[in-house]
């Protein structure tokens, strides 16, 4: 009877130890699995735009900062966007890292005005060592016109941090030209203050 009752207690420890391992076993699975979801959910939030198309992200982006993208009608790889009232064409490839920002006919002035045209021509090449956004002067000889431009080419890639900031800098910087142009231009002019037309 008592090689009966150790056998009995014996049985029911060893039940016992194993039913206190199972349980760790399921705890430690559960507790793997938890930290696996976690460490995904993390991976997703530091990085949305993984995987989007060049497309997705810049309409993606662009509307994260309050724009309201367009895609043209005339090019596929073309975005308009009005930024602060100010219109810009963004210009992408698929399989290309990099965007090209334009903002077309921000100032223009009458051909007929040679010293205006040559001060144009001047403060374009000066402010174009100040600043990578780019200022182009282009004649419509219909209009009988001379138009400023600026142009920006920059990466854009999903890795980039706060992508939505660096986006909306490039906007600023552009900004930022208009306003050098327009500083240089009333200086050669002898004006102080710079004004827009």
């Amino acid at each position: 009877m008592a090689d009966t009752l150790n056998i009995v207690i014996f049985v029911t420890v060893i039940a016992i130890i194993a039913a206190w391992f199972r349980s760790r076993e399921d705890k430690l699975k559960e507790t793997i699995a938890s930290q696996v979801r976690q460490a995904e959910e993390t991976l997703a939030k530091k990085n949305p735009y993984e995987g989007m198309s060049r497309k997705k992200l810049l309409m993606t982006v662009l509307q994260e900062i309050n724009c309201q993208p367009e895609e043209s009608k005339d090019d596929p790889e073309r975005i308009i966007v009005a930024y602060q009232g100010e219109h810009f064409i963004i210009d992408y490839a698929e399989e290309s890292k990099y965007i090209s920002i334009h903002d077309v006919w921000w100032y223009n002035a009458p051909l007929d005005d040679i010293e205006q045209l040559s001060n144009i021509r001047k403060v374009v090449n000066a402010c174009n060592f100040d600043n990578h956004t780019t200022l182009i002067y282009t004649i419509n000889t219909e209009e009988n016109v001379i138009g400023v431009h600026t142009r920006q080419s920059m990466v854009f890639l999903p890795e980039i941090p706060n992508l939505k900031d660096y986006l909306a800098s490039q906007f600023m910087d552009s900004f930022r030209q208009h306003q050098n142009f327009f500083t240089r231009l009333n200086a050669l002019k002898g004006e102080a203050v710079p004004k827009e037309t």
